[in-house]
């Protein structure tokens, strides 16, 4: 496995709410008003607005499908939307804390190091709302073994050809150097000094 991340339920900050919480109230008070975004029809981001409504008995709150989580963050941005679910990256982080959105609630079990101020679905009272969306390498079953060693040794050493970039970037240096940054394949790979391969 690759990555794993969650989704956030995002507001412009014009939307009169700052909690899950008061999102769930004014969308039941007002309806008609909201709509949500998402990267595309069936996306995991789709279907995490889908369960919001359903653990929440919302019934007016319609999907507007876009091509990509980027045209949705821009609208969101600009307005043109109230409320979008995407995946959370530093990118999400970083219009929230620059003011351009307001992040409500990550859809995560736990709250993530980067953004501890984030409260997940379920401390915000929603139970049930728990979606994380897994980057990774598969194969089918019954992959020889020697076939899904050498795909191994690809991703390995592609992994730590990108890693040997970005760790020199600052940002990421600061992170990891105040353990705001978790992850598994990273830790693994940093800490494995003593592997053979490159």
């Amino acid at each position: 496995m690759g990555v794993v991340f969650p989704n956030v339920i995002v507001v412009n900050p014009n939307v009169p709410v700052h909690s899950l919480g008061e999102l769930v109230a004014y969308v039941k008070a007002n309806p008609g008003k909201m709509a949500y975004g998402s990267a595309g029809t069936g996306t995991l981001n789709h279907l995490s607005g889908e369960l919001l409504k359903s653990l929440t008995g919302i019934t007016d709150l319609p999907h507007v499908p876009y091509r990509g989580a980027g045209p949705a963050i821009a609208d969101a941005i600009g307005d043109q939307i109230p409320m979008i679910i995407p995946a959370m990256t530093n990118q999400v982080l970083e219009f929230h804390r620059t003011g351009k959105l307001r992040l409500l609630a990550i859809t995560n079990p736990a709250r993530i190091p980067v953004a501890p101020e984030i409260p997940t679905a379920v401390e915000s009272g929603i139970p049930g709302l728990f979606s994380q969306q897994v980057l990774g390498l598969f194969a089918p079953a019954g992959t020889p073994k020697p076939v899904i060693a050498q795909i191994d040794e690809a991703n390995h050493r592609a992994m730590a050809a990108v890693l040997g970039v970005i760790l020199k970037l600052p940002p990421l240096k600061q992170a990891l150097a105040s353990k705001q940054f978790k992850s598994i394949y990273l830790d693994k790979l940093l800490s494995n000094k003593s592997a053979k391969r490159p």
